[in-house]
Formats: structure tokens, sequence, C-alpha cells
């Protein structure tokens, strides 16, 4: 996820008044204290490291970070701005196909060849669709301005086949009984 360094000036300073606040409470929550004040410290050797740069890059292991600027957007955005929602949106992509590969490995350890079937054919038509949200989010600028302003259509051929490929008892039963009367029409 990139991220405008001036942004994450505001945040270091969003941060530091909410550890201020929290500081002079009555009863001030350790917990929330000492996780606002772990994400302070990264953000400010975040920013030394990229003292000269617009843009930094935040990686997989600035999580608390990516949470904390989602929290700042949210409090401090009335209006959403049409890239921020769709970089927030691929991250979201990006750990829901995480999650769905973690699920792809679960089920292939499974010996019930329908059930896997059924499952694995749903995962991979949601994992296929999270790879389309990440692609176009980290392809050409054409691609994420075709996303911003056009309806782009689901691939259902691509999910009617994967659907249709399924073997199941109940569509052997329909298709032998669809031969006993003739089986499929003629075209005319």
């Amino acid at each position: 996820m990139k991220v405008e360094k001036k942004e994450l000036i505001e945040l270091h300073k969003f941060i530091t008044k909410k550890i201020e606040k929290i500081s002079m409470s009555s009863k001030p929550d350790s917990t929330k204290l000492f996780d606002l004040n772990l994400i302070d410290s990264n953000l400010s050797l975040l920013l030394s490291m990229n003292e000269d740069q617009k843009v930094v890059e935040l990686g997989k292991t600035d999580s608390k970070i990516k949470d904390a600027l989602k929290e700042f957007r949210k409090n401090t955005k009335t209006k959403t701005d049409p890239l921020d929602l769709f970089n927030d949106v691929q991250d979201i992509a990006e750990d829901v196909s995480a999650a769905i590969n973690k699920a792809l490995k679960k089920v292939s350890a499974f010996n019930e060849e329908i059930l896997v079937n059924n499952i694995n054919t749903r995962l991979n038509q949601a994992l296929y669709l999270m790879n389309e949200i990440i692609e176009a989010s980290t392809k050409t600028k054409k691609l994420k301005k075709q996303w911003l302003t056009e309806k782009i259509p689901l691939p259902s051929k691509n999910a009617a086949s994967q659907l249709g490929s399924i073997k199941s008892e109940k569509k052997a039963i329909a298709s032998r009984k669809n031969g006993k009367k003739g089986g499929r029409p003629k075209k005319s």
C-alpha cells in the first residue's frame, strides 16, 4: 500500500494527540496506550527511514500502521477519495486471498471428493475475483481509471463452466431421465 508521506505525518500527529488524551484521562487504558505508543514509534522509524521520499510503501509488517491509517482516514475525511477506497479494498482483497489459500490447503486434506470439489470450485472462484481486484489496483493507471469509470461485468462464463463441471448423483439421475425422453432437443 502506497501512502503519501504528508498523510503519514498527519497520522503521526493524530496518534500523538490520542496518546496525550488517554494519558491525561483519570483511568488511562494501558493496553490502548501501549498499542498507540507502538504505532507512534513505528511511524517515527518509518518516517525517518523515508525522509527524502514523497510516497512511502507500507508492507505486510506495517499492519498496525495501516489499521491506524484507516481509522485516521475515517475520522478526518467526510468524503472518501475513490483511490483511497480502491487501495483499502485492495488491502482487504489481499487479506481475503490469503485466507482463501489457507482454506484451500485445509480442504485438500479431506477425502470426501464431492464436498472437496464443491468447496474448491467456490473458493477458486472467490480467489479469482480477489486476484482481479488486486491486479486492477497494481497494474496501469488506465486499468484503475476503467474500474473507477466503467461497469465491469463478472466473468459469468467462468463461473458457469466451473459449477457445471461438478459431477453429482442428482445431475446424473436428471440426465438419464432426460435421455429416456429423447435427450436434448435438436436445433431448428
